[in-house]
């Protein structure tokens, strides 16, 4: 299914993979950078 997927939802999965990455690791604080305003409003 490569390749269905929109630039939107690709960059959301970018973003809980870190944030999966960060809690695995124990980490409390997170800085999420994007120039998508939908993407700011989803999260």
């Amino acid at each position: 299914m490569l390749g269905l997927y929109s630039i939107f939802n690709a960059e959301l999965w970018g973003i809980l993979n870190g944030l999966i990455v960060l809690h695995n690791k124990r980490w409390d604080k997170v800085s999420i950078h994007t120039d998508s305003m939908k993407i700011i409003q989803a999260v």
